[in-house]
């Protein structure tokens, strides 16, 4: 006959009971501290090519933002 273990069971050898939250690994932290930054900039490019084009936000406005997003092109403005 088999024995088949239950989640509770695996604590012992993991370390780790139910109720344990896991802490991020340090790669894992950096690898979202980096996607921040990246994201802020991106949301700083888009800021301003908003604000180069009057603050209106049109089809042909938000197709160019589109493309830039897509072919990494907003530094070039």
């Amino acid at each position: 006959m088999g024995y088949a273990l239950n989640h509770p069971s695996f604590g012992a050898f993991t370390g780790r009971t139910t109720g344990d939250a896991a802490k991020p690994g340090l790669l894992s932290r950096l690898y979202n501290r980096f996607m921040q930054a990246r994201q802020k900039q991106a949301d700083r490019e888009i800021e301003r090519y908003f604000a180069q084009t009057g603050r209106v936000f049109t089809d042909s406005v938000e197709r160019e933002m589109g493309r830039r997003m897509v072919s990494n092109n907003w530094m070039r403005g």
